[in-house]
C-alpha cells in the first residue's frame, strides 16, 4: 500500500523538456487539479487547485489557486457516445478553508450546501474557469461493490502482537472492476480530505472475476486499533491515473518517468486527476 497525500501540488513539477505536453510556451506553469466526486460523503467531494512548479524547485510550499469558478454537473451517455448533461443539476463550488479541511494554505472548492453527492453509473463534468483559462474534464462512477465484512486474525512475531485482516466482498459478474482500497486507523470521525484516509491499495478483477472474494491483507495492524476500511470502485481511466501516481511516488519528477502518468485532466493550461468513486465502508475494532 502507498501513502495518499495531497500529492498533486507537490509531485507535479512542470518540465517541458522531459515530456511532450501541450503546455503554453510563455513559461507559465499549468494549474494542477485534484478533484473527487463520491457516492457516500458529500464532505469529501471537492476540487483542489494549485500551481505546478519548475523542475528543480525545492520549495515544497503549495501555491494555491484562489478565486476560481468551479462547477460539477451530472449526466449520462447516449448510444452514440455523446454526453447528455442535466444542466439543472449543476453545482457551483466555493472556496473554503472550513473545519473539514486541513490547512488554510490549500485552495479547496466544495459545495457549501453539502448536497452534492455522486451517483453510481453516472458521468460527471468538471468545469474550471480561472485567470482567463478554462477547462472541462470528465469522470465516471461505476457500480458500488459492497464490502461484506472484515475478519482478522491475531498473530505474534517474536514479542510483537498484531492483527492481520481479510476483506470479504462479492465481485460483480461484469469483468473490468477497478478498486482503490483505503484504510485509516486514526481517531478521525470524518476525514477532512481523502489524504486523511491515509493509505491506499489498487487492484482489479482481471484475473479473478465474478466470485466471492476473501482477500488477505498483509499490513500489520496494532491490536486495539479501530480500522476504517473503504472499498472504492473507480473507472479504468481513474485507475490508470492512480497507478501512474503510485508508480512514481518518491521520484523527483513524475513527468520524466519511464511510464508517463495518464492524467484524466489534461489540457493546455490544466493537468491532474478527476476521480469518481463508488464507496463502501466497514469499521472494525481489532481487539
Amino acid at each position: 500500500m502507498k501513502k495518499l497525500l495531497y500529492l498533486l501540488p507537490i509531485l507535479l513539477i512542470s518540465c517541458q523538456k522531459e515530456i511532450k505536453l501541450d503546455f503554453p510556451t510563455d513559461g507559465e506553469n499549468p494549474i494542477v487539479v485534484e478533484a473527487y466526486i463520491n457516492t457516500a460523503y458529500p464532505e469529501l467531494n471537492y476540487v483542489l487547485l494549485s500551481k505546478s512548479k519548475d523542475y528543480g524547485d525545492n520549495n515544497t510550499e503549495i501555491m494555491p489557486v484562489r478565486g476560481a469558478n468551479v462547477s460539477i454537473t451530472v449526466g449520462t451517455k447516449a448510444t452514440d457516445g455523446s454526453y447528455i448533461w442535466d444542466e439543472s443539476s449543476t453545482k457551483s463550488l466555493t472556496e473554503t478553508t472550513g473545519p473539514n479541511f486541513v490547512t488554510a494554505n490549500l485552495a479547496f472548492y466544495a459545495d457549501p450546501t453539502l448536497t452534492l453527492l455522486g451517483q453510481e453509473e453516472k458521468y460527471y463534468r468538471l468545469v474550471i474557469d480561472t485567470e482567463g483559462k478554462k477547462d472541462t474534464s470528465f469522470t465516471y462512477i461505476p457500480k458500488t461493490v459492497a464490502l461484506d465484512s472484515i475478519s482478522y486474525e491475531k498473530k505474534t512475531d517474536g514479542t510483537e502482537q498484531y492483527a492481520q485482516i481479510t476483506i470479504h466482498y462479492n465481485d460483480l459478474p461484469e469483468r473490468g472492476e477497478r478498486y482503490m482500497d483505503m484504510y485509516d486507523t486514526t481517531s478521525i470521525v470524518m476525514p477532512r480530505g481523502w489524504a486523511d484516509v491515509a493509505t491506499y491499495r489498487l487492484h482489479d478483477d482481471i484475473t479473478i472475476n465474478g466470485v466471492y472474494r476473501n482477500e488477505l491483507r498483509f499490513t500489520r495492524y496494532s491490536l486495539g486499533d479501530t480500522l476504517s476500511y473503504y472499498l472504492i470502485s473507480i473507472s479504468e481511466p481513474s485507475y490508470d491515473f492512480w497507478k501512474g501516481i503510485d508508480a512514481n511516488q518518491g521520484t523527483p519528477n513524475p513527468f520524466s518517468a519511464m511510464s508517463p502518468i495518464p492524467f484524466t485532466v489534461k489540457s493546455k493550461y490544466f493537468i491532474g486527476g478527476f476521480t469518481g468513486m463508488a464507496v463502501s465502508k466497514k469499521v472494525v475494532i481489532l481487539e
